[in-house]
This record gives C-alpha cells, structure tokens and sequence, in this order.
C-alpha cells in the first residue's frame, strides 16, 4: 500500500526474474568496467540494489505463491528478504477469496525484523 496515495500496488513476478537477472546485472558492470565506464570502486551495494530494484520490482510486503510446495528457487531473494509468504497448493488461480485470505494472513503476521 503506497502511504502517500493510498493505492495498493500488484506486480507479477516469476522464477526468470531471479538469477537471470543478477546475472545480467552483472555481465553489463562488467563491460561498462572495461569500456572504463565505471571503476570497481563505483560498484556498491546500493548501486546494485537500485538497478535490481529498477529492473526487477521493489521489496513486496506479501507474496502469494501457487505451487505444490514452497519453492523459491529463481525468485530474486534481494526482494523476497521481507516479505510476508502465503503459500496456496493448487494452482487455480487468483480470485477474490484467495486474494482476500492472503490479505488476511498478511494482516495477522508480524514482523520482527532480526528480533
């Protein structure tokens, strides 16, 4: 939920938005390093964060998740560090009651943050 409009926001993400992306990422660093474009020492972590941010999303608050099992495996785990999981088995899609209970459980977890 944006806090400045109020307006929520859904994104669609995918495995193949994960490791190939760092990986392209990282391709493209190291051709602007050659071209002396940039130097190692511009690369930080907050320059990366914000092209993974740019290209892929921004950290969700909730993800709902529809596999047999839960498995992130592709997923960006930069985005995922956060984020509150609602794990669904089948996979007949989003509806309104599916999208409600996520909502629910997200409403109900809380959030620690390392504590």
């Amino acid at each position: 939920l944006d806090q400045v409009t109020g307006h929520l926001s859904i994104l669609l993400l995918s495995a193949e938005d994960g490791r190939s992306t760092l990986v392209d990422l990282t391709k493209t660093l190291a051709e602007m390093a050659q071209r002396n474009k940039l130097t190692s020492s511009d690369i930080s972590i907050d320059l990366i964060d914000a092209e993974l941010t740019e290209s892929v999303m921004g950290e969700p608050d909730l993800l709902v998740l529809f596999s047999p099992h839960v498995d992130l495996h592709g997923y960006p785990p930069w985005q995922l560090r956060l984020t509150e999981i609602f794990h669904i088995q089948d996979n007949s899609g989003v509806g309104y009651l599916v999208f409600l209970r996520a909502l629910h459980s997200y409403a109900k977890a809380e959030m620690k943050f390392g504590r």
